[in-house]
């Protein structure tokens, strides 16, 4: 009697401990020695939601393949074993391992569930957006706003929050969007009640505008590429403007067809909107080409802009921890923080658990 193929399943939904195949795309391929200095190779295999290391060892039948032939952003179809190392974390034992051929495309392998993309959808991010919106009290400042995203909904929804640096994904810009617009609204809140002589000098709506445009303008910094982990390329205008005066370009051009919209409150919107943060040098702590395009001079606008840099650095901070599988303390050195990141601790709940002064007695 025939056997009967495995059944494909997806690497995102794979138990611990369950043998399967999967398809999968190597993100990561780094040659490495053991203390003995015999070579092996840490390899990174991805679809969009999950990521696990792989480890091929010098005595292993695939590391003169590996060596030879594999090549970062190549599918693969595997065989194997998905399970969480106490200390290397997510991790794989492959049975067996081989190129995507186009046969495979009837079992249902898909390249853009390789990708890496936003953990939530993105049409409801976009309700979400939208909601906020309403929450402006001036009818013409809601009108900019809606009319910004309805025109550029299709793109907004696959676009990255940038093109290689943070939420480097699809989705990534509505994600970073509504984190920054959530905390700023916090903050506004916040300080209106703590400081009430504050309260006519921090304007809501334009947090909320602000909060929502400040990155507008990468709807037209960035356009489709052809390469498949890189997906989005700059623009002409991108390389030539960069995209926060492109945003405010793009808010004045918008800006003439709304009836009744204030000039001043414009005017404090493309201040906002003209924040830069500083970005830290990879190298020797000099400070790259970007650097402060406009300071805030409005609590608005250091609300916005200090909230920005905030999830920025967050999500930075996230991704150098979630993906680095050394046994070390500190993370491997992150080429974007410019630094490694110390992650051996352990809880103090865990702590009180272990220790019999915590106990209680009978």
């Amino acid at each position: 009697m025939a056997k009967s193929k495995p059944q494909i399943t997806r690497f995102c939904e794979m138990q611990l401990g369950q043998q399967a195949d999967f398809f999968a795309c190597l993100s990561s391929r780094i040659l490495k020695y053991t203390r003995d200095r015999k070579p092996f190779f840490q390899c990174i295999f991805r679809d969009s939601q999950r990521s696990a290391t792989w480890m091929v060892w010098q005595d292993s039948d695939w590391f003169e393949e590996c060596q030879k032939n594999w090549q970062i952003g190549m599918f693969f179809k595997l065989r194997g074993v998905y399970f969480e190392h106490p200390r290397y974390g997510a991790n794989l034992e492959i049975k067996h391992i081989r190129k995507v051929t186009e046969q495979d495309d009837e079992e249902g392998f898909n390249e853009e569930e390789m990708l890496e993309r936003s953990r939530f959808a993105s049409a409801e991010m976009f309700q979400e957006l939208m909601a906020i919106v309403e929450q402006i009290k001036s009818r013409s400042a809601q009108d900019l706003v809606k009319a910004i995203l309805l025109d550029h909904q299709e793109l907004i929804k696959q676009l990255p929050g940038s093109k290689n640096h943070h939420y480097p994904f699809p989705g990534g810009w509505l994600e970073h969007t509504l984190m920054v617009t959530h905390h700023s609204l916090y903050l506004t809140d916040r300080y209106r009640q703590h400081y009430p002589k504050l309260d006519i000098h921090l304007d809501r709506d334009l947090v909320i505008a602000g909060s929502i445009l400040q990155n507008i303008g990468r709807v037209r910094e960035l356009e489709r590429s052809n390469q498949l982990l890189l997906p989005w390329k700059p623009t002409i205008e991108g390389q030539l403007f960069g995209h926060l005066l492109l945003g405010r370009d793009l808010v004045r051009e918008y800006a003439v067809k709304i009836d009744g919209l204030s000039p001043d409150w414009l005017k404090l919107l493309e201040h906002l909107i003209l924040i830069e943060y500083r970005r830290e040098s990879v190298n020797e702590n000099r400070l790259t080409e970007r650097s402060f395009v406009s300071v805030p001079v409005i609590p608005e606008a250091l609300i916005v802009h200090s909230m920005n840099e905030m999830d920025v650095r967050m999500q930075l901070f996230a991704r150098c921890l979630e993906t680095d599988s050394t046994d070390e303390p500190f993370t491997e050195r992150d080429p974007l923080l410019g630094r490694s990141l110390f992650k051996g601790r352990n809880s103090q709940e865990e702590k009180d658990t272990n220790d019999p002064k915590s106990t209680p007695s009978n």
